[in-house]
């Protein structure tokens, strides 16, 4: 039996796949994560969240992704805050990927 979450989850993975190519990120949604650290001295991973699984968390909750820049950052590893695998950066923000997630929030409960 499929849960609800796992049903989210799909659906926005669905459409977190085509937002991301239409943005030019070549990578799946369930590969991107974001991470946040508890300090910017100890960078201690704190939470840790594939796009799929936070958009899943934004609609069980009944409230919109948030995700903010300044303890938190886009990667291709979870629960990693190595500048190796961060993906934010000039040519995509992390706003991008706030954006696209908000966006396709919007369209699950539309």
């Amino acid at each position: 039996m499929t849960t609800a979450f796992e049903t989210h989850k799909n659906n926005a993975s669905e459409l977190l796949d085509n937002a991301l190519q239409q943005e030019g990120i070549n990578l799946p949604a369930d590969q991107i994560y974001i991470n946040s650290v508890n300090n910017h001295t100890e960078k201690l991973v704190i939470h840790s969240e594939s796009l799929p699984v936070l958009v899943a968390n934004a609609l069980l909750d009944n409230e919109r992704p948030n995700i903010t820049a300044s303890f938190s950052g886009v990667f291709s590893v979870a629960y990693s805050f190595v500048d190796e695998y961060r993906i934010d950066g000039e040519e995509h923000s992390i706003e991008t990927f706030a954006t696209i997630a908000g966006d396709v929030y919007d369209q699950l409960i539309g």
